[in-house]
């Protein structure tokens, strides 16, 4: 192993972008992992399993990539940080936070391929960017009511790490061979990352952003073992011996109660939370940042307007769309739920934490229902199907 790897300093505190190119130029000086010892850091419980929401099925169990093709993944990684990154582009960015937005163009970057399409186009509106330190945040993203994202450049997490990346409910497989071939040791604490927002210091990670890129580039190398782009970035930090800033709190889940069978021989209605959107959470307070609608988008009018609770416990009905259910333990559940009339059935996508009762979201987030819909977020719902959301 080489003697850059032992120095006392760790990489994430490493000021600027180039002080990690001696570490890029001898990356492949690091001690190889295999699959298996990748992944003996994670030795799963039998019930720490089953909290897969994919189940076990993914075909690299069943059928392991070999040595050799998990060298030439960790190997054309190397090479591509070796010999083409772009060098940091001095005097380029903005290096005060000044309120404003940069939606990506196809400009005179290198970062500008105009098959890009949905997540791909993440990485390259970072890179593209004149902000220094840009908070990323998916148009299906809002600030939570009260919260001042302003204030996560001053989080402990930030200050220390240069970077915040939020968790998604689920873990990766220690079988994923990208552990192996990024060099990176499967952690039980760790989650797959959920980007619908993401701080990152360019400054600093400058080549990392890069790496990202590259690998969402690379669908059959990689694409094949992660879901979209949002473990690029867990991945290149890992690959680059860098640790990421994250919150102390785990997601909470935000949804509805709708009704579904009681099982597949019992068709009776019970009702069920579905969980459609994540609740994020600052990284030092541990107080609701962000909400990221995840599946709402996707469920369209005639779903939403039957998509209510009732609040029985206040003795009258309440109409609305949002209720919370947070824990430790999930599952996945999936629900098919019958449109209006001359419609067709369709599916929706549910998410539920196992044995945690679901609460009214007015706990955590006062006022945000409101502010949603005030703000255009059920623009999907005509005026024939808002009526049944507010309960006019």
């Amino acid at each position: 192993m080489s003697s850059w790897t032992k120095l006392d300093e760790p990489p994430h505190r490493y000021k600027s972008a180039d002080a990690f190119l001696p570490l890029i130029q001898n990356i492949s000086g690091i001690q190889n992992l295999t699959t298996r010892s990748a992944a003996a850091t994670c030795n799963w419980t039998d019930e720490e399993l089953l909290q897969y929401p994919y189940g076990r099925l993914e075909d690299y169990i069943a059928n392991p990539p070999s040595g050799h093709e998990v060298e030439l993944m960790r190997s054309s990684w190397q090479a591509f940080v070796k010999e083409s990154l772009l060098p940091y582009p001095r005097g380029e960015f903005l290096h005060q936070r000044p309120v404003g937005t940069h939606n990506f163009y196809f400009s005179k970057t290198p970062y500008n391929d105009i098959s890009r399409v949905n997540f791909q186009l993440k990485t390259a509106a970072l890179l593209n960017s004149r902000f220094a330190e840009p908070l990323l945040l998916d148009s299906d993203n809002v600030p939570a009511p009260g919260a001042e994202p302003a204030a996560l450049w001053d989080s402990a997490a930030y200050r220390e790490f240069g970077t915040v990346f939020w968790p998604d409910v689920q873990r990766a497989h220690r079988e994923n061979p990208v552990y192996a071939a990024t060099n990176t040791r499967c952690r039980r604490d760790e989650y797959e990352l959920e980007s619908g927002q993401l701080l990152v210091d360019k400054r600093r990670f400058w080549y990392h952003l890069q790496l990202t890129d590259w690998f969402l580039a690379q669908p059959r190398l990689f694409g094949r073992y992660l879901l979209g782009d949002k473990d690029t970035f867990r991945f290149a930090w890992g690959a680059l011996r860098t640790r990421y800033g994250r919150p102390r709190r785990w997601v909470t889940l935000v949804g509805t109660m709708l009704p579904r069978p009681r099982s597949e021989t019992d068709r009776r209605p019970v009702e069920a939370f579905c969980g459609h959107s994540f609740a994020q959470h600052h990284p030092d307070t541990g107080e609701v940042a962000f909400v990221h609608g995840g599946a709402l988008k996707s469920y369209g009018a005639p779903l939403l307007q039957r998509l209510q609770i009732k609040d029985k416990d206040k003795g009258k009905d309440k109409n609305s769309i949002w209720s919370i259910t947070s824990g430790r333990v999930w599952m996945r559940t999936g629900a098919r739920l019958s449109t209006p009339a001359n419609q067709t059935e369709a599916p929706i996508y549910c998410i539920d934490f196992e044995n945690q009762p679901a609460r009214d979201v007015e706990e955590i987030l006062p006022g945000f229902a409101a502010a949603f819909e005030q703000a255009g977020g059920l623009w999907m719902i005509g005026d024939k199907y808002r009526a049944g959301i507010s309960g006019a």
